[in-house]
Formats: structure tokens, C-alpha cells, sequence
């Protein structure tokens, strides 16, 4: 499985810079409160936020969707 690491959507928020952890902004990872359940993609996720960094991940998590860089 690809890795987080080698992904083009992984650490390109503010809440990013020199962590080891970092956050996906994959357009299939949809974040809010008032996201409908038919807007969410079948291969996608919502995920609740509170102070916009979404979901974050370690280097090595492994998805599928990824994107090379």
C-alpha cells in the first residue's frame, strides 16, 4: 500500500510545519458538521473539525487514496 509519505495531499496545512504528524487535504476527505451523507464519495470519509486540521497522520499510514507527489 502507498504511504503518506510519498502522497501529494499529506502536509500541506499550517498546522504542519516541522511535525512529524500532518494532515490530508485529499478532496475525498470531506470535514464539517454539515456535510450531507450523499455528498461524502463511497471511497471517502468525513471528518469532524473543530479547529481545521481535519484528519492527521504519522509518515507511514497507508490509504487509498493516495496520489504520488
Amino acid at each position: 500500500m502507498k504511504r503518506c509519505i510519498t502522497c501529494k495531499h499529506w502536509g500541506n496545512g499550517t498546522f504542519d510545519k516541522n511535525v512529524r504528524s500532518k494532515t490530508c487535504d485529499s478532496p475525498k476527505i470531506l470535514r464539517g458538521y454539515n456535510v450531507k451523507d450523499e455528498d461524502v464519495p463511497i471511497d471517502g470519509a468525513n471528518v469532524e473539525e473543530d479547529v481545521g486540521w481535519g484528519i492527521v497522520t504519522g509518515p507511514h499510514f497507508g490509504c487509498v487514496l493516495h496520489e504520488d507527489k
